[in-house]
């Protein structure tokens, strides 16, 4: 029988949809690769908080993710032959993370401690918070090809959730944009598995079968 953690574990996908929102929510939009340090002190100085709870909340979202990633690899390898590819998403859900992470982080630092931070130093933080996109864009890359792969190949789910993630894995150099989309797809996807596990019918093992005498 499906235990109670196996079955709501897919419902960290909404979770993660409803933090990233949240972190969408309330980033405003940082200075320019143009603006100077003095510009990057000012605007960190008026919008540190904010920035403070937005970064936290997109990592705390990514954390979800890989949770949720985690779920659906359980779920696609008892589905069926799609083991190889639910097992590459979960390792491409931890790259998005720790890119993530790393992204967000930069401007983590910014919101810190803008008054202490020098103008030139500022520049080139905000610099690296807005250009050091790669390694989420890795993960959403690796996420997306490879869930999608799984979802087709399990058919666990209708196949437009397993086109969908491929076309999002293409969006990846869109950052935070990128990044909420694929939390709303996850949002959607936990709702759809949550569901789906709670109509099944449950499974009969062999040693449950008395025999007939």
């Amino acid at each position: 029988m499906t235990s109670t953690l196996s079955r709501y574990g897919a419902l960290t996908g909404p979770a993660a949809a409803v933090v990233l929102i949240g972190a969408f929510a309330l980033s405003s939009p940082p200075p320019g690769v143009s603006a100077g340090g003095a510009a990057t002190v000012t605007f960190y100085r008026a919008h540190g908080g904010s920035a403070h709870a937005s970064d936290v909340l997109w990592v705390l979202g990514l954390s979800l993710l890989v949770l949720f990633t985690g779920t659906l690899r359980t779920r696609l390898r008892d589905a069926g032959p799609s083991d190889g590819h639910a097992t590459t998403a979960l390792a491409g859900a931890a790259i998005m993370a720790a890119g993530g992470a790393v992204y967000f982080g930069c401007d983590f630092a910014l919101a810190s401690v803008p008054a202490t931070m020098a103008p030139a130093a500022a520049q080139a933080v905000n610099l690296l918070a807005l250009q050091l996109v790669l390694p989420l864009a890795a993960g959403i890359l690796v996420f997306g090809f490879a869930i999608g792969l799984a979802l087709l190949r399990a058919r666990l789910l209708p196949a437009w959730t397993g086109w969908v993630a491929i076309v999002l894995a293409l969006t990846c150099l869109g950052g935070p944009l990128s990044l909420l989309a694929v939390g709303l797809w996850a949002g959607v996807v936990g709702v759809l598995v949550t569901r789906r596990t709670s109509t099944s019918p449950a499974r009969v093992s062999a040693a449950d079968v008395q025999p007939v005498t």
